[in-house]
């Protein structure tokens, strides 16, 4: 797996887990090109990254280490590519805010590695996050890098969840997915809805810009603050009638994007892949 921390922000976009889910029971995400072929849920990441932290176990006991392992809990999904969000969901939860920040955990090896001398300590990490010997690095077709140690557990635990193809296609398919989503932002119909929401919310006495104006806005809100300016957002992209003109943009966008479509489809078939290494490995 990437190393945590660089490519280890990766951990927690590319995977997730906790849960023993297939990626095909949830209804198709709304907002994501080409019926969200290409998107891992976060349902989905958390059972992809339990299985990783349950692999990183086995990896570091080959090394006489120990490495406690703990499930990854299920988040609220960061939302689709233009923040379309629905009534009834903003009525429950708001943006999925505050409960995210409700299930933030700690990590149990902390205390585990404190008590172990400094040259054990640096042992531990080496294994786990590898050496910079063995810095690897994929360059994508926008010139992005991202890195990766191969000897890191952390990095051996992830191939054997995910397999080798996955890193390259998954990062290129979501750097084209949110070209593909600037792109659907930038039609004519989408704009103008953008407008109406805007003066719908300052009719209801908000005065945001952006869909992530409001987002911000409710970030450092109780609970009840945040369903309500969620509640108003959901309300005002429904009266802008924002998700037929991001609905009918996409749609145009995706009959011209074959090459996105076809990847995002692969994407696809390596997600069921995974969740069936996942499912076995977290059942035993």
């Amino acid at each position: 797996m990437p190393r945590r921390g660089t490519l280890g922000s990766l951990l927690a976009l590319l995977l997730v887990g906790g849960c023993t889910a297939s990626p095909h029971q949830e209804s198709p995400p709304v907002g994501y090109p080409f019926g969200g072929a290409g998107h891992v849920s976060a349902a989905e990441q958390a059972v992809l990254a339990s299985a990783e932290d349950l692999a990183v176990t086995d990896c570091m006991a080959r090394q006489g280490l120990t490495y406690l392992s703990r499930p990854v809990r299920p988040t609220p999904d960061p939302g689709n590519p233009y923040g379309l969000l629905s009534a009834d969901d903003a009525r429950a939860t708001g943006y999925g805010l505050n409960a995210l920040a409700a299930r933030e955990t700690t990590d149990p090896n902390t205390a585990l590695v404190a008590r172990l001398d400094p040259p054990a300590q640096d042992h531990w990490r080496q294994v786990l996050l590898g050496t910079d010997r063995n810095l690897q690095k994929i360059v994508l077709s926008d010139g992005s890098i991202f890195s990766y140690r191969s000897d890191a557990c952390t990095y051996q635990a992830h191939l054997r969840v995910v397999g080798p193809a996955w890193d390259a296609l998954y990062m290129q398919v979501s750097a084209e997915t949110a070209a593909f989503a600037d792109d659907v932002q930038a039609d004519p119909r989408v704009t103008a809805s953008h407008t109406a929401w805007s003066t719908c919310m300052r009719h209801r006495g908000y005065e945001f810009s952006t869909l992530t104006d409001a987002r911000q806005a409710a970030s450092d809100k109780p609970l009840a603050q945040e369903r309500e300016i969620a509640t108003a957002d959901a309300t005002c992209q429904q009266q802008s009638q924002m998700w037929p003109a991001i609905t009918a943009a996409a749609t145009t966008l995706e009959s011209r994007s074959q090459a996105l479509q076809a990847r995002t489809q692969h994407l696809r078939t390596l997600r069921a892949t995974a969740a069936t290494t996942a499912n076995t490995l977290l059942s035993r």
